[in-house]
């Protein structure tokens, strides 16, 4: 008798543990999925041109920075690399551009203490930049 309601106990924590972990391991997916489609919208922004532009940069900025106030991650802890940054070499039509958006995500589940680990999105894109045409 008092067996089973041990192994009951036992079980019943189990079970809530394990349900624990997968709700941050979702979360955790979701963020990483979100932070993949927003590397690679800066890819096809950065492909336009060939090059990552001021003004894509600032409104890509504000778009991350939204991003991060929507899931609670401080923006200055977001990461833009960019295969081509400046304008003095753009990628030329059909070459290879390519953008990474590293961002901190925190396992924690309300108050109790959690770490944080980095995400990084990659994303790829073609420059459809033409000299002449521009």
């Amino acid at each position: 008798m008092l067996s089973d309601s041990i192994m009951a106990f036992g079980v019943f924590f189990l079970l809530l543990m394990i349900i624990i972990g997968m709700v941050l391991c979702l979360g955790m997916v979701f963020f990483a999925f979100g932070v993949q489609a927003e590397a690679q919208s800066i890819a096809v922004s950065e492909g336009r041109m060939g090059y990552y532009t001021t003004d894509e940069a600032s409104a890509v900025d504000q778009y991350i920075s939204d991003y991060c106030t929507q899931h609670g991650v401080n923006a200055s802890d977001a990461t833009v690399t960019t295969s081509n940054p400046d304008s003095s070499n753009p990628a030329l039509y059909g070459a290879n551009v390519t953008a990474s958006l590293s961002m901190p995500y925190r396992f924690q589940l309300g108050s109790i203490a959690g770490f944080t680990t980095t995400i990084t999105g990659n994303g790829r894109s073609i420059s459809a930049y033409v000299p002449a045409l521009q």
